[in-house]
């Protein structure tokens, strides 16, 4: 699955990375977006297109009933980003 193969990549680089730099869009997005309109719209625009990638792969697996269909896929994709990103810290 997917989803599980990007969370272990993304537990191995944190394990890896002697010296934590962050995940660039997050650094962006803290310490620039709110300064510079144009350095605010790629970040969300990154982020449009990544919550796009996890919401498409999470309806694909709803579909075929390795995830439940209780939850909004949006909904969970989100948590799913959310959550990688707390290995980016």
């Amino acid at each position: 699955m997917a989803i599980t193969e990007i969370f272990k990549q993304a537990v191995i680089e944190s394990l890896q990375d002697r010296i934590t730099k962050g995940c660039f869009m997050v650094n962006s997005a803290i310490e620039l977006a709110m300064h510079d309109p144009e350095i605010a719209k790629i970040v969300r625009d990154n982020q449009k297109v990544v919550d796009d990638i996890f919401c498409n792969a999470v309806r694909k697996r709803q579909e075929l009933g390795q995830i439940s269909e209780k939850q909004d896929a949006r909904s969970l994709a989100r948590f799913i980003f959310n959550n990688i990103l707390e290995f980016e810290f």
